[in-house]
């Protein structure tokens, strides 16, 4: 019982990781400025130290249970037997992980996690009732567990050393799968080409016709390179990366108004994830929502002209840092003093962007319509 717990422990606890990218949670977490591999790397850390402490819980207990009822285990083999355990779980839930790197999906990843932990368990059971079946046993990690008896033989070190191995090979096979994989589109199993070295231009590898929304047959885009260079622009800027993929496609996408459904089918992300950054963006009002008589489904778009408008609107801001230093200025005993130089020195170029942006804008409207 204590090792159909152990492995059931692991295999769930592993399989959170594919649950946040379902959520949509990890699109935002991945939009920090931490390693790509780094939410992998400490949910494996994590699960190694719930095992440790299940597994010393599981020791103390046997061992409990054995001075009370009379039985002469040695703590020794006690200790090795319960490490033995720990180590199984560990490498269960390190494939677990990798499977999750791989699909994607939370029911592949248990199907395929049941369907390992169960090939094993049979593997190491049925290879002890025949004779020759040895070879089907070593196959299974529950061989090198328990498959030598550590209460009644002690501890088999070679074995242990093996679980060990196994789980870091595997464990680094998860995060190199996980950190290769384009997120975006693995929750549908789908697969997208490499970003080109220059994010901003036309991925020239495929060379297929585009139709005419601006895909290749397969559903590749051409203008993938130009989303996700926007997006990357925009998480500089301090957006989620996220924000930046829906405001990229928005961008260039054809019709220029897209429904919810269109734009998820587009980005092939989770729709949590895709619904917060369409609140961003309206909120920020890049994009407008609009419905159509007799439709019931909301339609999103870029405002025409957003770029002339927010720089217009950041005037105001530079207005009231002017107001906020010349107060400043005032506060100074000596106006000549370098402190007063330094916000002057702001001051006036803050004078000079509140005058400048505005009339800026002007020339630019007037240039484009003429």
């Amino acid at each position: 019982m204590g090792l159909l717990l152990m492995v059931i422990f692991a295999v769930t606890f592993a399989t959170r990781s594919v649950t946040q990218e379902e959520n949509g949670m990890l699109d935002l977490l991945l939009a920090q400025p931490i390693d790509r591999k780094s939410p992998l790397t400490q949910r494996f850390a994590a699960l190694a130290v719930q095992i440790t402490v299940v597994t010393s819980v599981l020791a103390l207990s046997v061992f409990a249970g054995a001075n009370s009822g009379g039985l002469d285990i040695a703590a020794g083999r006690n200790v090795t037997a319960s490490a033995g355990l720990g180590l199984l779980a560990l490498l269960i839930g390190a494939i677990t992980l990798l499977l999750g790197a791989a699909t994607g999906t939370r029911p592949l990843t248990l199907g395929f996690a049941a369907l390992v932990a169960v090939a094993g368990y049979l593997a190491n059971n049925l290879g002890g009732m025949f004779d020759g079946g040895e070879w089907l046993r070593k196959l299974s990690p529950f061989y090198y567990a328990n498959g030598h008896s550590p209460l009644v033989n002690g501890a088999d070190l070679g074995h242990l050393a093996v679980l060990v191995a196994l789980a870091a090979l595997v464990a680094a096979a998860a995060l190199a799968v996980f950190d290769r994989r384009d997120l975006a589109r693995g929750a549908r199993g789908e697969q997208t080409l490499p970003a080109p070295v220059f994010p901003f231009l036309p991925d020239e590898r495929d060379t297929r016709p585009m139709t005419g929304h601006g895909t290749r047959p397969g559903g590749h885009s051409r203008t993938v390179g130009l989303r996700r260079g926007f997006a990357l622009v925009l998480e500089r800027m301090g957006l989620v990366r996220m924000t930046g993929r829906a405001a990229g496609w928005l961008l260039i996408c054809d019709p220029p108004e897209q429904t919810f459904a269109q734009i998820a089918d587009a980005l092939q992300a989770s729709k949590g994830s895709i619904s917060k950054s369409l609140k961003q963006l309206t909120t920020m009002r890049w994009v407008d929502k609009s419905s159509k008589p007799g439709d019931r489904k909301d339609y999103y778009s870029i405002r025409p002209g957003i770029m002339p408008e927010l720089i217009r609107a950041q005037s105001s801001q530079y207005t009231d840092l002017t107001a906020m230093t010349a107060r400043g200025l005032a506060l100074f005993d000596d106006p000549h003093g370098a402190p007063a130089e330094r916000v002057r020195d702001i001051h006036e170029f803050f004078v000079w962007l509140s005058k400048e942006m505005p009339a800026l804008v002007d020339r630019w409207y007037a240039e484009h319509r003429s």
